[in-house]
Formats: C-alpha cells, structure tokens, sequence
C-alpha cells in the first residue's frame, strides 16, 4: 500500500538548469509548491548532493517545465539517477531529439508550459532536500493536455 503522502495527485515537473559549461541538464522534480501570487513564487525542493543542488546553489536560476501525462517516458531518463553518477544524461537522443528553446533555456517540448525563474533564497532543512524560494521571471503556458501526477507514475508502475 502506498504511503499516504503518495496518494494525492501532485504534478510531476522537470527542473532545468545549467552546468559549469552552460549545457543544459533536467531532472524530475515532485516537490513544488506555488507560494505567492503577488509577485508569483515557488518553493522548491531541492535534493542535497545532486548535480541540480550545485546548479542551484552556484546559478540561482532555474526552469521549471511541467509534464503532461504524453511525456512519461522521459520519468525513468531524467529521474531516480544522479548526473553526478550518470554525467551524460542530457545526451540521450530520446531527450535531445525533443528540445527546443524557451527563454534561454533548453526545454522539451510538448510540456504544458514553463517558468523562468530567479531563486532568492535555499534554506537548509534536517531532511534530505533542501528549499529554494523562487520568483518568477517569466511563465508560458503551451498546452492544456492533462498534466502527468505522482498517482500516474504509481498507477503506470514507473515508481513503486
């Protein structure tokens, strides 16, 4: 039985940022939260001792793109792996093939839209994630396709 925190339909997100060569690398990312609407910001969770950590930390600039449920196949590619450990993940054909450009950033295409954002603030927390606070620059929204969930990945067997 899946914990209770794994039942609520929470949106899957892929979190873009840059490395030390201004390449672009994604991850999977379900801990996000909107905060505010005046201006419009976001907390995100961010885990320590990931390449996406040392972006953040070093950059203060992100990219959020959310999923739609189309896009599941890229969970398994751009998740549940470190670039620390696998460094070339961003040059696997099924993700390069179906990028283009948003805002100076490397996204894939067919999200239901993006978020440039600055982030202002990471605190450190006791868990394993720490948080970023971030503003919005600027936001696109490109489709209205059903957005992919935490529940669609449990239900497709994609996480268990």
């Amino acid at each position: 039985m899946r914990k209770i925190w794994n039942h609520a339909p929470y949106p899957v997100w892929s979190l873009v940022t840059r490395d030390e060569k201004g390449d672009a690398h994604m991850n999977i990312c379900t801990y996000v939260t909107p905060i505010s609407m005046h201006p419009k910001e976001f907390i995100i969770g961010v885990y320590y001792g990931t390449a996406t950590y040392d972006h953040v930390v070093r950059d203060r600039r992100a990219c959020l793109q959310l999923l739609s449920k189309d896009q599941i196949a890229y969970v398994p590619l751009l998740g549940k792996k470190s670039a620390k450990k696998h460094p070339r993940k961003m040059q696997n054909k099924k993700i390069t093939e179906h990028t283009h450009m948003y805002n100076s950033w490397t996204v894939l295409e067919g999200c239901i839209g993006y978020i440039d954002l600055e982030i202002y603030d990471i605190q450190d927390t006791t868990a394993d994630h720490a948080i970023a606070y971030a503003r919005v620059i600027h936001a696109r929204t490109v489709s209205n396709d059903p957005v992919l969930t935490l529940v669609d990945l449990y239900d497709a067997g994609v996480i268990g």
